[in-house]
């Protein structure tokens, strides 16, 4: 259950619409049919719903596809 049904309030009416937006595309994502070609378009449009998202909620995210590291990760290898 999301954010957005426990707490109307929680976020902006923007922010709900484009959650809500983000959850139609998701579940329209073609998961059985993976040679669909429109898969790249609707992936597109899913990452650049979340970076709307995550920029209107001021969430910064580091993730690139590995684990970022620190000083003292680095130090103690």
């Amino acid at each position: 259950m999301s954010a957005t049904c426990i707490d109307q309030n929680a976020f902006s009416a923007r922010i709900r619409k484009n959650i809500e937006q983000l959850a139609a595309l998701v579940r329209s994502y073609p998961l059985s049919d993976p040679e669909n070609e429109q898969i790249q378009d609707m992936m597109e449009k899913i990452r650049l719903k979340f970076r709307v998202i995550t920029a209107s909620l001021g969430a910064k995210l580091e993730y690139e596809g590995r684990l970022a590291s620190s000083k003292q990760d680095i130090e103690y290898l």
